[in-house]
């Protein structure tokens, strides 16, 4: 668990403990990496290798550790979250259009 956190260089947001299956969550707040370019430059060469880092979109990260080893289970992002509802959705679609 401290790996993560020296890893990300961002303190936790929060922290859950899951009684049931032995499992810590913990949360953190990122933002995406991108480049500012000049208008017009979108194209060039020059915006590949120039630019101002900048971040932007907020989101969240969850690291669910085992609780007791504080070892890392898996992870997911809203992004991950999201995506998995659409594809839960579409699973349940096509099990039911094949019956």
């Amino acid at each position: 668990m401290n790996d993560v956190n020296t890893i990300l260089g961002v303190p936790p947001t929060d922290i859950y403990i899951n009684q049931k299956d032995g499992t810590k969550i913990i949360s953190y707040k990122y933002k995406l990496k991108y480049q500012k370019v000049a208008s017009g430059q979108q194209d060039s060469e020059m915006s590949l290798r120039g630019g101002e880092e900048m971040f932007r979109d907020e989101a969240n990260l969850f690291v669910i550790f085992d609780a007791n080893s504080n070892k890392l289970l898996y992870y997911v992002t809203d992004k991950g979250r999201k995506e998995a509802k659409d594809l839960i959705g579409k699973s349940i679609e096509l099990k039911y259009s094949n019956q």
